[in-house]
């Protein structure tokens, strides 16, 4: 019976400066602009191990410099089996960390409401939306959830559904994170909140209970 994969913790450095070690569900606060290197990871397991930085890079960014804009999170997988996240944090209002600056916190990355969305539209402009916002976009702009920001719990284990799509056609999870979605042709107006292909709703589940929403007013062009 083999244990269940279990990332322990990252060694990450800064600008290449002296490397940390993050563990499991810490954040790593650092400036926007920095570069960020992540050089091994410690797991339970030694093969199979990939880390992934949401919104940059590819599925696998250990041992790359990767220029970081705004807080996101890494995750730990091993064969594609998400086993752990660390957070990354940007320090409010100072900029590079030639002075240091970096510093390494037990909570989850959160904002002010427990659970936030990073999207993003028409392949370039990402924000940031709060739970429970309404997004307004113009009916044939794309639009796709990169994430969810939250202190609740992984975000691995969660479930981000955005009702009236079917991200994937073969094996319909309702998981919808990472799909670049068109919202003129890919929504099915009958799964609207008013039946009529105006307003969709962003529903996240977590332990089978629903912790958010995120709303989508769509205007016609």
């Amino acid at each position: 019976n083999l244990d269940a994969p279990e990332l322990k913790y990252l060694i990450v450095s800064v600008n290449n400066a002296l490397p940390v070690a993050v563990k499991n569900q810490q954040t790593l606060n650092i400036n926007s602009g920095d570069t960020i290197t992540i050089s091994h990871i410690e797991s339970n397991y030694e093969r199979g191990l990939s880390a992934d930085i949401i919104g940059y890079g590819t599925i696998n960014d250990i041992r790359k410099d990767t220029k970081i804009k705004g807080s996101t999170r890494i995750v730990v997988r091993k064969d594609y089996y998400p086993c752990g996240s660390v957070y990354l944090a940007l320090n409010e209002g100072r900029n590079s960390s030639s002075h240091g600056g970096i510093s390494v916190s037990d909570a989850p990355a959160v904002s002010s409401s427990f659970l936030s969305y990073k999207v993003k539209i028409n392949n370039k402009n990402e924000r940031i939306c709060q739970n429970y916002d309404r997004l307004k976009l113009i009916m044939g702009d794309t639009f796709e959830i990169v994430d969810v920001m939250t202190a609740i719990g992984d975000p691995s284990d969660m479930v981000v559904n955005l009702k009236g799509y079917v991200g994937n056609k073969q094996n319909n999870t309702g998981e919808d994170r990472g799909y670049i979605i068109n919202t003129a042709e890919d929504l099915w107006p009958r799964y609207s909140l008013d039946k009529k292909g105006k307003t969709y709703q962003v529903v996240v589940t977590y332990e089978d209970k629903t912790v958010g929403k995120l709303f989508i007013d769509l205007e016609k062009p």
